[in-house]
């Protein structure tokens, strides 16, 4: 009689140790999540490159160059180097509209 309630004592005692986890905090399964997510990496990605645009709306575009040829008879060549400059309180708010747009964009 004793021998059955060993046995069914000895099979809960070695069961609960097979199906024993290890506790999981909810760190864990967000770090898990958010590092297994291609939106959320998108979006990252996405907040860097808003980011990265701050400093260009800073600055002047880019020279442009150009080379022209005159046929008035004699054999005339120009070349043109321009840069087109805006009033200086355009390259500031310029740059904080896109640094609004990025926080925005990461929010």
């Amino acid at each position: 009689m004793r021998r059955p309630f060993i046995n069914l004592a000895l099979f809960l005692v070695i069961s609960q140790g097979a199906f024993a986890e290890e506790a999981v905090t909810l760190d864990e399964v967000l770090h898990l999540a958010f590092a297994n997510s291609s939106e959320l990496a998108s979006v990252e990605r996405s907040v860097v490159a808003q980011r990265s645009l701050v400093t260009s709306q800073y600055s002047p575009e880019d020279p442009m160059f150009g080379v022209a040829t005159l046929d008035r008879g004699n054999f005339t060549r120009y070349a043109v180097v321009s840069q087109r400059l805006r009033f200086p309180v355009k390259y500031y708010l310029q740059g904080r509209a896109q640094g609004s747009r990025a926080d925005s964009s990461a929010s």
